[in-house]
């Protein structure tokens, strides 16, 4: 990443190619299947995610949210704040959690710029509430997908099982970082 001009797709099926290849020489399994191997339902799910996320990023759909937000809080600084964090979490339930910073963090920074007030607070409270909500659905990562797709996890189960801690240490977090 260091690397301005590199292109890391073709970098990235190399070395896929390169991982597929050794595997095969180590197993010496004349029946072993590379493509029968690969858990295709994560990836094609992520791949759709991917796809919806920049169908959405293309009409803008993203910045009429911040829009509304900053609508819907009169210029209130804390409002704001709170509003920000509570859909950026929820955003992450839905949307895995990098691509929503990718998507958030300009849109704040340039929402507090329209505001005069520094970014720094804002951007440090989606990033801390975005990790809370890429716990709450088996989709909101690519960790998530792949352990709910290993241990045959429901959507049930993770808000059953994550809803109240998602909940409890969203409201925590909340209020730690506005007092702090």
């Amino acid at each position: 990443f260091s690397r301005e001009n590199a292109d890391y797709v073709a970098y990235s099926v190399i070395g896929a190619g390169l991982s597929c290849i050794i595997t095969y020489i180590r197993l010496k399994d004349p029946n072993f299947n590379i493509v029968n191997s690969i858990e295709w339902k994560p990836l094609i799910f992520i791949l759709s995610m991917q796809i919806i996320v920049l169908i959405a990023e293309r009409n803008r759909i993203f910045q009429w949210i911040a829009i509304k937000t900053l609508h819907l809080t009169k210029g209130n600084h804390r409002i704001f704040y709170y509003l920000i964090c509570v859909i950026s979490t929820f955003m992450a339930a839905i949307i895995a959690d990098v691509t929503v910073s990718i998507i958030f963090v300009p849109l704040t920074i340039r929402a507090c710029r329209l505001l005069k007030i520094d970014p720094a607070p804002y951007l440090y409270g989606i990033t801390i509430t975005i990790n809370i909500g890429s716990i709450i659905t088996p989709f909101s990562s690519s960790e998530n997908i792949l352990i709910s797709q290993s241990f045959g996890l429901s959507f049930a189960w993770f808000i059953v099982n994550n809803g109240i801690l998602v909940v409890v240490a969203l409201v925590l977090t909340l209020f730690l970082l506005d007092l702090l």
